[in-house]
């Protein structure tokens, strides 16, 4: 039986003993004819217990321990290699040693560094993750035992329970010798309860320590990011390496390229006719940047033209000196991550009323695939005549001559008029109510993604959270964005819309609509809430829906 099967029959388990014992109270009187099927119903319980009592939480800790002593090996050996480069120089490299974007091979050895360093860090990060579970799976094991012991305990009071029918119908000693054996009953399937119960804590342990360990292992994976990675049509593999290691302080999650862009860049690119690709290879080579080169790539991946795409490049290429980074920046993802602000022309990007936190934060969900719509927010303008996806279908004749911040303003109440736009006819969902989740769910899909919502604390309980939020960190080490609608902690309604944009060494980092800063949120606060006020959640306790890639 494995541990999904060993959860739910314990669960249900649980029920079928406690309904047991209740159908035990009432005048012992009542029972003489009927106490021999109660005592068969009791034994019955013994076999199906007895497979609890028998299966502790599955796992060999010490095959586990094994697993993560490899991962460290293979990040000493990385560290190896890593010492080796640092004695290279760009100098001594030839200059063969460069592919037909433009990098210098400077650039493809700095790139090299950034991506041993990562492979370090994910190996190290699955190290880690395989450690703290194959505690886990121990500490699971050792609390098993005391359930299987009750267990067995509640089997022994059970089958020494005798019935003596003649003392049973005796005027005198009846009342007695049933109530003597209800006692009886009701303390070895409590007992049996009892252990039940314990075992099924300790399954629900392994259960959460084998999701920590997804979420560790897909942090560690994020960190692999040429694993599998496609080469385009006319590129080398020095042309991956540098394009997929753009990225903010080694932290692969704000990669310029997520994983679902490089495909569509890939696709895309190879479409091209000859001569379209010349023309941007040219312009990437003339950047000498690789982040240009990235920026170019992604957006090549909304399926822009060529024309746009070389709009783009002459827009960068023209910035002046001093804002060009600047603009990079926030062309790539509005600048979100390092616990710093979301920016336009350097002003924060946040939500201009208190009830647009659900409309800032899936523009900025848009924002990180489309620097487009980014450039858009920055000047206003189309390049190249070229409507970002996310922009088709609004009104956009108001916004015309307005100034960044007001320009943000009307993109944030335009989203937030079409995302609560759900029912045909007048009636739409109340703007003052914020912004409809399932228009949450449509505004997310125009990113090209499919999404869908998890309920995981809505009008009270718990369903699922730790699921949805191994989901979502997955998610965001593959570089793809996950909004969330948080609360108080009493259980009753969304409040708030935050975004997931990286998950690392367990902690999310979320950016928050409310300040436009982006904050880390400790994995044990995202599963299990706080009953102080959560920084990353503008103040709120706990998180009621994750809306997740499908």
């Amino acid at each position: 039986m494995n541990l999904s099967e060993l959860r739910a029959k314990s669960s249900a388990e649980i029920d079928v003993l406690a309904t047991f014992i209740g159908s035990l109270s009432g005048d012992p009187l009542s029972f003489i004819t009927s106490i021999g099927s109660f005592v068969d119903r009791a034994v019955g319980l013994i076999p199906r217990s007895s497979t609890f009592a028998d299966t502790p939480p599955p796992g060999d800790p010490a095959t586990i321990d094994g697993l993560a002593e490899q991962y460290e090996n293979a990040a000493l050996a990385a560290e190896a290699i890593q010492t080796t480069l640092s004695t290279v120089t760009g100098s001594s490299l030839p200059d063969a040693l460069v592919g037909v974007t433009g990098a210098s091979a400077t650039q493809v050895l700095a790139s090299v560094d950034t991506l041993v360093g990562t492979e370090i860090e994910g190996l190290r990060s699955g190290a880690s993750g395989l450690r703290d579970y194959a505690d886990a799976i121990t500490s699971a094991r050792t609390a098993h035992q005391p359930g299987a012991d009750s267990i067995r305990d509640g089997h022994r009071t059970i089958g020494n329970i005798s019935v003596n029918p003649w003392a049973m119908t005796n005027p005198i000693t009846g009342a007695g010798e049933v109530a003597g054996v209800i006692s009886d009953l009701i303390r070895g399937a409590g007992q049996i309860l009892d252990g039940v119960s314990v075992c099924h804590e300790a399954y629900e342990d392994a259960w959460a320590a084998g999701e920590a360990l997804q979420r560790a292992l897909s942090d560690s994976e994020g960190y692999a990011v040429l694993a599998g990675v496609e080469v385009p049509v006319g590129q080398t593999r020095l042309d991956v390496l540098v394009s997929r290691t753009q990225f903010p302080n080694g932290d692969p999650d704000g990669s310029v390229l997520s994983e679902t862009e490089w495909a569509n860049y890939v696709q895309n690119w190879n479409a091209m006719s000859d001569d379209e690709r010349e023309r941007i290879l040219a312009a990437m080579e003339e950047s000498g940047d690789p982040a240009v080169s990235a920026l170019l790539m992604s957006a090549i991946a909304t399926g822009a033209g060529s024309s746009s795409v070389l709009a783009l490049a002459d827009a960068i290429k023209n910035a002046p000196p001093g804002e060009r980074q600047r603009m990079i920046d926030e062309l790539t993802n509005l600048g979100v991550g390092d616990n710093g602000d979301a920016t336009v022309n350097g002003e924060t990007f946040d939500q201009y009323n208190n009830k647009t936190c659900g409309s800032t934060t899936l523009i900025t969900l848009a924002a990180q695939s489309d620097p487009f719509l980014a450039y858009w927010l920055q000047t206003g303008e189309f390049l190249d005549g070229h409507v970002p996806d996310y922009l088709r279908g609004l009104d956009l004749a108001d916004a015309a001559g307005l100034d960044t911040e007001d320009r943000m303003t009307f993109l944030q109440q335009a989203v937030q008029d079409r995302a609560n736009d759900l029912f045909p006819g007048p009636i739409d969902y109340p703007n003052v109510a914020g912004t409809a989740p399932g228009g949450a769910v449509a505004e997310s899909d125009r990113t090209g993604t499919d999404y869908h919502i998890d309920w995981t604390n809505a009008l009270g309980g718990d369903s699922g959270r730790g699921a949805a939020l191994t989901e979502a960190a997955a998610a965001a080490n593959d570089g793809t964005p996950v909004p969330l609608l948080v609360g108080p902690s009493d259980n009753t309604i969304p409040q708030h819309y935050v975004l997931i944009i990286g998950f690392h060494d367990g902690d999310y980092e979320i950016y928050d609509p409310s300040t436009g800063e982006t904050n880390s949120v400790d994995e044990d606060i995202m599963l299990n809430g706080s009953d102080e006020p959560v920084t990353g959640f503008a103040n709120w306790n706990q998180i009621y829906a994750v809306v997740n890639p499908s």
